[in-house]
């Protein structure tokens, strides 16, 4: 099934592409854009959140624009964006640079046309319980029930990252693959032990378990967060602070990655600019839908964009002396 998913997205970026080659130009030319599709997450995620107000951003402030957010995940994303069946994506740095180096997710089928617009936020994963379960570390999740999303997500790739570095197996562990409201709701219910699912901090549906249960988060200790680092330079060592959820009263050490958004290189620069210029301009408007969007100030995206960015984008932080 994977080499047949694999293929189809391989043919259908071929046509994209063919399809670009006659518009214009890398970087877009006069191509005409009216129409936006922000390839995001399941609803009920911070991912699906914003998109939907960037959707209305961009239809509200670009003339002869429509914008839709449609549901999605951290890789298939990349894919959505490369075909241009989606002309922004929210992903992740690492995730990106494999599909430029044609690695990982994307053996034999680089996608290179797949570049920045802005940083968002350091999102975290969040390896969390009930406050009253025996689960204390990241070793107790061995014969547990573990809930995280599907394959293709970036919680799938994280969690496992984690897993493997402690010796964790899939027979080690029962896997329940659901959406993070779902998850929740099993550990509230008892059907389920522990979930790992990437997030902003607080999370609104981790918040409703911490409520009703309280909650743990798990600790990923310093030995092995340094040889996940090793293994995965593009994450990082993010601290969640203690009292962010009912039972959870100490600072805990959790792996986290910026989220990032991206488009095709085949995007006309002034389109992409105007996006961009469009974001910022409103940044007090989208830190009202989430909060971690406070993070997404110019120096922090030139710091932490992690790929090369659209030359629309890279025109706009020139213009506000982010890049020099």
């Amino acid at each position: 099934m994977k080499k047949t998913m694999k293929a189809i997205f391989a043919l259908t970026l071929a046509l994209a592409m063919v399809f670009c080659t006659a518009c214009g130009s890398s970087g877009g030319g006069d191509k005409k854009v009216d129409s936006i599709t922000i390839a995001s997450a399941n609803s009920g995620g911070a991912w699906y959140t914003i998109a939907g107000a960037l959707a209305d951003l961009f239809q509200n402030n670009l003339e002869g624009v429509t914008s839709t957010a449609t549901s999605g995940a951290g890789i298939s994303n990349i894919f959505s964006v490369g075909a241009n069946e989606a002309q922004l994506g929210f992903g992740f740095p690492d995730d990106v640079l494999d599909a430029h180096n044609g690695v990982g997710d994307f053996s034999g089928q680089k996608l290179e046309n797949v570049v920045g617009v802005t940083a968002l936020y350091p999102g975290v994963l969040h390896i969390a319980v009930a406050a009253d379960s025996n689960i204390n570390k990241v070793e107790d999740l061995v014969g547990k029930v573990v809930c995280t999303q599907s394959k293709g997500n970036a919680a799938y790739k994280m969690t496992w990252k984690v897993l493997d570095a402690y010796g964790i197996t899939e027979k080690d562990v029962t896997m329940n693959y659901v959406g993070f409201s779902d998850a929740a709701d099993l550990i509230k219910d008892g059907h389920a032990d522990a979930l790992c699912y990437m997030s902003t901090y607080p999370y609104s549906a981790l918040q409703d378990l911490a409520q009703a249960r309280g909650v743990k988060l798990l600790e990923i200790d310093e030995a092995h967060m340094q040889q996940i680092l090793k293994a995965a330079p593009a994450y990082a060592a993010v601290t969640v602070p203690g009292g962010t959820y009912n039972g959870t009263n100490e600072d805990v050490n959790c792996l986290g990655c910026t989220t990032i958004l991206f488009t095709n290189s085949e995007m006309p620069e002034s389109v992409v600019y105007e996006m961009t210029k469009v974001m910022f301009e409103n940044y007090d408007d989208l830190c009202i839908v989430n909060k971690s969007l406070k993070n997404m100030t110019p120096e922090f995206v030139v710091k932490n964009i992690g790929i090369p960015l659209h030359p629309g984008a890279e025109k706009y932080f020139k213009e506000v002396g982010a890049i020099k």
